[in-house]
Formats: structure tokens, C-alpha cells, sequence
């Protein structure tokens, strides 16, 4: 079983050798905390441990629980890592009193041909106090790592429990007993306690040995009093108490002292439990007291033993080597202060704004803009402050610009952060001053400041960044003086539009419409981009647009066209706004032939959407178009215009009598009784002279018979006597009529028989 315990052991070194080499490799393993390397040796030294077949072993590990009477170092193991040249350097102190190793004094052995190291009397006293806490290894120091050969304790059984001896000179002693063929010539002997190597020794054995004595002093030692009253439960302050009566020690000195202990042996969560020498299990960490002291328990320590102050007993902890972290937890637990407050000794005792500003989060819970604010409010500047939100947060640079602005710094004073922390040049600190929220005009003037550029620069950058013309205009106008002619001339040069560059005009220098279309034009640009302006930068409709466009002198064809484009007008809703700012229906007939390429028709049926009078349309037929009046008739027919209508136009425009203008009509193909109810209406004729005027267009007895009957509502004799005295229809042919147009047979047969006397 010992030789299987040894190649486990060495195969447990082998594979924690590998894990260290992987760990110091990889970037992300090594954040891994020395209590989670100790876990993880520990849990590798487990399972070689189960996975050996020994399995009342394993059951015991699962099912022991630590004594506190059996609180040892399990072996070596414990502690080997402190050997020789990797001994641990303990700081040296005004008494002188460091190294542990100082306080160890080997004895001669009984049997021994050659004494140990020995030392002589112990200059500070014997400590007998350590008998519970003392492990003695003996391993073969031949091989690497120096396998384990047994280990003994005051839970050994026989000659190998260590115990207290002598009277005049009290020493520990104990005896390490050979196997039997043990052909060992050397060996190493070493002593830990509480998992900590604290002396060792090389050891010749005699060829006719059957044992090994094994005797040594320990004097009074603070790392060994401090090690020895940890392990056994004594809190810091508890042992500060003992650091200052019994060693004369400075509240620095015992602050270092206990901060040292367990930091300075990676390998003390590994213990075992023992029972009459026989490995039971193991535990790590074995108990809650197991674990080094804190910056907490140290700074209580100091309080009460050596009523230390808050600021001093952190200057003590950065001191001894804490970090800022830690200071500000002792802060936060033994002094209760808040997190402004500890931030402010943390900044008097030397620790830089990054460091502080770790604490805050880690201690104080901080988020990084309430760090950044208390950092801003015990005076770091912006820089420091925003190289803490860069290393501690991890923020980039627009994320810490964002907060260093939240915490009131100004635009200048952010961008010079974001030129010295993160290195940014112009553009790229203007493009994150712009992202969190910085106004055109304070970017602009930090540039000026911090950046040294004119207002041209400038504005390009704000510009190539996002900012509007207005914003930059309105830069140009607070940051560098100009006026507005000035400052649109800037905004043309790096490349604003029209329509921007009036809205700059409107919004940073407060021109109306007209005063900005003026300066817009001044400037060189074409009516299209007046009006492109007059809408986006003022939000003016069409008909606003273009009376402007109008009033500065652009022609109608140039007004219609911006219409046209600028708007996206169809043809009628610009006649319908040329029409509207007072041009003329031919002005706006000849637009709609030139601009929009219309043909008669369709040019006069938008003048008559739009409202001109059927005269007017029918003037810009004849006038614009050249059309004759049949021509002109049959558009105005062709849009709708009614036959009186149409009648009127023939008049008025072409100067027509009534026959000729229904002569035209009826062969445009409007109805008889239409045309012949607007002859009488429009030339204020008769029925009869109607129905002479239809005769003589060629319509015939039955239509002229019809427009008597239902158009004039004539009577039935007036009929009768018209048709056949006026217009010579025989009474045969007369009586056919009649009834064609609706009257009733036997009414017209004896209206005849009286009429053409027959009988009545």
C-alpha cells in the first residue's frame, strides 16, 4: 500500500506539474485564484486516490469529517513547494525577526554517527504550544519530488508519535521506523506545521540503523505563533493581540505578518485526518479558518489592537501589500464607510483612479458612471477617470466619453480624454462626441481648442461626422463668428445642398423663407434648387413655393417646371397653381404645352378642371393652339363642356349666329333636344325660330316634331298647325309623327277629324 500511495503521489505532482504548465499557458486559465488551484489539486489527488482500488479509502474520504484536535498536514506534499531555493522570503523587520526556518534547531539523534544541524540553545524560548499542529515527513530525497515515505504526528501510534521530551532541554521528538530491506542511504527529513514547510533536513543514514531518532526545537517565531493560532482558530485580532505583547511588533509589522501567512503556502487546503498513523481521508479546505486572513480581519486587527484610524490602517494594508480592492473592503467592514468616502482615503493614500475605481466596483457595487462621478467629485481628472472606465470596465471609447459627459464633464474636456487615453485623432473623437450626445457647436469649439483647426476644418469634420448644415451653421455662427453669407458660402464649399444650407440659413440665423431663397440664389443657385430649398428647408407647398419663386423674378414656364420637378407635380395641379398666383388662363395653357408637352385636349380639359370658364378654355384652344371653332368645339364637347356651353364659347369667341354655332354642335354630335332648349337660352330665340333653325340644319319633321312636344311642351294644335302651316308636312305623313312622338292615337285621330273638318 505505501508503494502504491507513493506512485499516486507522484503521478498526483506529474499531473498537477501539467496543469500548471496549461494554466501559465492559456490567458483565461490564468484569472484562475490560488484557492481554486488548490481545489483543483486537490480534487486531482482524489480521484487518484479513489481510482487506486483502495476503496474503504475512498469511503472514508467521502464519509469522514475533520476533528479539530486532528487538524494536521497530511504529508510533504503539504508543503514541499517552499524547498531549498523556492523558500518562501519573508520580509525582514526592525527585530529582526523573519525567516521560520531560523527558529528550527535540528538536535543530534540517538544512535547518530553525525549530529543534525545542531544549533544550540533556541534564543527566543521553546514553543511548546505546537504539539496538535507539528507534522515530521521523511521522504526519499534521491528521486524528484522526494517521494513519501511516512509521516508522523501526534496522532502516530508507538515510537513514531511525536511528542514533547526532555526536562532541562525540551525538544519534540519522535522516531522514523525503516521497512525492513529498506537500502535507503539518505534521507530528508522535514517539519511543517498547518501546511507550512518551515524547516528541513538531509539525513545520512548509518548502514546498522534499525531507526531514525528524529529531535528538534522550535523558539518562539511570529510567523510560526501566527501559522501555529491560525490553524488552531485564533482570529487576527486575536493573534495581533499576542504579535504586539509577546514580539514587540508595530501595527505594520503584525499587519504583514498576517497577511503572509497561508498566502505564502499555495498548498494548504491539502490536509488529511489521521488515526493511529493510518490516512482516513481528506478535506480542503479542511475548515472556514483555513483560508488566509483578509484585508477586513487584518484591518479589525489594527482597530482594536493598535486603534488605528481608518486612513491609517488602510495606508498599513496598501502597505503590506494589499490591493486597492481589499483596502476598500476593510474600509467598507471594519469603518462602515460608504462608498465616496473610502474612495477619498483611497485617492489620499496614493491609489491612482483606476485603482480606486476597481474598489468601487468590487467592494461598493458601483456602476461605472457612479464610480465616475465620485471619482470626478474627489477631484481625478477626466483622463484618470476615463483610463479607469477603459481598464476597470472595460469600456471602449465612446461608451467612456458617454459617461465621462453623464458626470458633467464638458464636450472639450471629454475629447481631450478620448485624444489622450484613447488616442483618437479629430475626426474620431468629434464622430464619439457627436454619438453621446454632444451638441454641432460645443464639438466645433473642441475642436478649435483641442484640435486647433479653422472653421472650414472644422466643419468639414462636423459634416464627414453627420451633423446637419444647421448644426454646422450654426457652429460656424457661436464657435467661430460668421455671418450668414459667410457661413452658406462654407456650407456650398464642403458640399452641403441648397435645401440644407437653407435650412441653415432659417434655423441657425433665423431668415424667412424669401430673405433664405434670396441669399440661395446670391449664391449661384438655379431656380429648381430655390425651390428644392423653399420646400425641404421650409416645408413650404407648391403654391407657397412657387409665389415666392415668382416674386424673385423667376418667369411662369421656369415656375411650372420647378413644379414639375421639385414638387412632382402632374400637369393640372400646377395649372391648378400657376392659375392660383394669378396667371393667365393662356400662360397657363402654353405651360402645359411646353412644360408638360400636352396636346390641345388635354390642356383644355385641365383649364376647365382647374376652374377657367368654357370662353377662357376656348380662347387658349383657338390662341395657344390655332384650332377653328368646329375644332375647338369638339375638345370642349370632348371634356365635357355642356352644349349651351360650348354655344357660348362659338358666340363669344368665334363670333358665331345661332345657326351657325348649331350647325356645329349637331355635327359634334350633341343631343337635338339639348342643342335646341340651349339655342333658345344661349341667342335668346323662340321654339318656332328653333325649330326653323333645326329645319334648316337638317333635322328632321319627327325630331323637330319631338323638341316642340318635349322639349317646348307645345301643344297639340300648336303643333299641328306649325308642322303643317310652317314647315308644309302633309296631314298624312303629319299624323305618323305624332304618334312617333308620343301621341296617343285616338287623341291625334280626332283631333285631326276637327281640325282638317271633317266632323268635330
Amino acid at each position: 500500500m505505501r508503494d502504491l500511495l507513493v506512485d499516486i503521489r507522484s503521478l498526483r505532482w506529474f499531473v498537477l506539474a501539467v496543469i500548471a504548465v496549461a494554466i501559465a499557458a492559456n490567458p483565461v486559465l490564468t484569472g484562475l485564484s490560488s484557492a481554486h488551484a488548490r481545489d483543483i489539486e486537490a480534487q486531482v489527488y482524489l480521484e487518484q486516490v479513489i481510482g487506486s482500488g483502495d476503496n474503504s479509502l475512498a469511503a472514508n474520504v467521502e464519509t469522514q469529517q475533520p476533528d479539530a484536535e486532528q487538524r494536521i498536514a497530511f504529508s510533504s506534499d503539504s508543503f514541499r513547494g517552499h524547498r531549498g531555493n523556492s523558500k518562501v522570503l519573508f520580509s525582514t523587520f526592525s527585530n529582526g525577526l523573519s525567516d521560520p526556518s531560523d527558529a528550527v534547531h535540528f538536535l543530534p539523534g540517538i544512535g547518530e554517527t553525525a549530529p543534525f544541524n545542531a544549533k544550540g540553545d533556541p534564543e527566543f524560548g521553546f514553543d511548546g504550544s505546537l504539539l496538535p499542529l507539528l507534522s515530521v515527513n521523511v521522504c526519499d530525497g534521491a528521486i524528484i519530488g522526494c517521494p513519501n515515505l511516512a509521516t508522523m504526528d501526534a496522532g502516530s501510534s508507538g515510537a513514531s508519535r511525536l511528542k514533547i521530551a526532555g526536562n532541562k532541554e525540551p525538544q519534540y521528538s519522535t522516531n522514523w521506523q525503516p521497512e525492513k530491506g529498506n537500502t535507503l542511504t539518505q534521507v530528508r527529513v522535514e517539519v511543517g506545521i498547518g501546511g507550512m514547510l518551515i524547516a528541513e533536513q538531509d539525513v545520512t543514514l548509518s548502514s546498522n540503523s534499525s531507526a531514525l531518532p528524529i529531535r528538534f526545537q522550535v523558539e518562539n517565531h511570529p510567523v510560526i505563533r501566527v501559522r501555529s493560532m491560525h490553524e488552531q482558530g485564533y482570529s487576527a485580532t486575536e493573534i495581533a493581540q499576542v504579535l504586539m505583547d509577546e514580539f514587540g511588533l508595530s501595527a505594520q509589522e503584525a499587519a504583514q505578518f498576517l497577511h503572509d501567512d497561508l498566502r505564502s503556502t499555495p498548498d494548504f487546503e491539502l490536509v488529511a485526518l489521521t488515526s493511529s498513523g493510518k490516512v482516513r481521508g481528506l478535506a480542503a479546505p479542511l475548515a472556514a479558518h483555513t483560508v488566509p486572513f483578509t484585508s477586513s480581519e487584518i484591518g479589525l486587527a489594527l482597530n482594536i489592537v493598535y486603534s488605528t484610524a481608518a486612513q491609517a490602517t488602510a495606508q498599513i494594508l496598501k502597505t503590506v501589500g494589499f490591493l486597492s480592492v481589499a483596502v476598500g473592503q476593510a474600509l467598507l467592514d471594519v469603518f462602515s464607510l460608504a462608498a465616496q468616502a473610502s474612495a477619498t482615503i483611497l485617492k489620499a493614500i496614493g491609489f491612482i483612479a483606476t485603482e480606486v475605481m476597481l474598489a468601487l466596483k468590487d467592494v461598493f457595487a458601483q456602476a461605472a458612471q457612479a464610480a465616475a462621478l465620485i471619482l470626478k467629485t474627489i477631484g481625478f481628472l477626466v483622463t484618470g477617470i476615463m483610463e479607469g472606465l477603459k481598464v476597470v470596465f472595460s469600456l471602449a471609447a465612446q461608451a467612456a466619453a458617454a459617461i465621462a459627459k453623464a458626470v458633467g464633464f464638458i464636450a472639450s474636456a471629454v475629447m481631450e480624454g478620448l485624444k489622450v487615453v484613447f488616442s483618437l485623432a479629430a475626426q474620431a473623437a468629434a464622430a464619439i462626441a457627436k454619438a453621446i450626445g454632444f451638441l454641432a457647436t460645443a464639438i466645433m469649439d473642441g475642436l478649435r481648442v483641442v484640435f486647433s483647426l479653422v472653421a472650414q476644418a472644422a466643419a468639414a469634420i462636423a459634416k464627414a461626422i453627420g451633423f446637419l448644415a444647421t448644426a454646422v451653421m450654426e457652429g460656424l455662427k457661436l464657435a467661430f463668428g460668421l455671418l450668414a453669407e459667410a457661413a452658406a458660402a462654407i456650407a456650398k464649399v464642403i458640399g452641403y445642398a441648397v435645401a440644407a444650407i437653407m435650412e441653415g440659413l432659417k434655423l441657425a440665423f433665423g431668415l424667412l423663407a424669401e430673405a433664405a431663397a434670396a441669399i440661395a440664389k446670391a449664391i449661384g443657385f438655379a431656380v429648381l434648387a430655390v425651390m428644392e430649398g423653399l420646400k425641404l428647408a421650409f416645408g413650404l407647398l407648391a403654391e407657397a413655393a412657387a409665389a415666392i419663386a415668382k416674386a424673385i423674378g423667376f418667369a411662369v414656364l421656369a415656375v411650372m417646371e420647378g413644379l414639375k420637378i421639385v414638387f412632382g407635380l402632374l400637369a393640372e395641379a400646377a395649372a391648378t397653381i400657376l392659375k392660383a398666383i394669378g396667371f393667365a388662363v393662356l400662360a397657363v395653357m402654353e405651360g402645359l404645352k411646353v412644360v408638360f408637352g400636352l396636346l390641345a385636349e388635354a390642356a383644355a380639359a385641365i383649364a376647365k378642371a382647374i376652374g377657367f370658364a368654357v370662353t377662357a378654355v376656348i380662347e387658349g384652344l383657338k390662341v395657344v393652339f390655332g384650332l377653328l371653332a368646329e375644332a375647338a368645339a369638339t375638345i370642349l364637347k370632348a371634356i365635357g363642356f355642356a352644349v349651351a356651353a360650348v354655344l357660348d364659347g362659338l358666340k363669344i369667341v368665334f363670333g358665331l349666329a345661332a345657326q351657325a354655332a348649331a350647325a356645329i354642335v349637331k355635327a359634334i354630335g350633341y343631343a337635338a333636344a339639348a342643342i335646341a332648349s340651349a339655342l333658345a337660352t344661349v341667342f335668346s330665340i323662340a321654339a318656332d325660330a328653333v325649330a326653323i333653325i333645326f329645319d334648316a340644319i337638317g333635322y328632321t319633321a319627327q325630331v323637330i316634331a319631338d323638341i316642340l312636344t318635349n322639349v317646348f311642351n307645345w301643344a297639340l294644335d300648336a303643333i299641328v298647325e306649325f308642322m303643317n302651316g310652317v314647315l308644309g308636312i302633309a296631314e298624312d305623313i303629319l299624323e305618323g309623327i305624332l304618334e312617333a312622338v308620343g301621341w296617343a292615337a285616338d287623341l291625334i285621330s280626332d283631333f285631326f277629324d276637327c281640325f282638317f273638318g271633317l266632323f268635330c
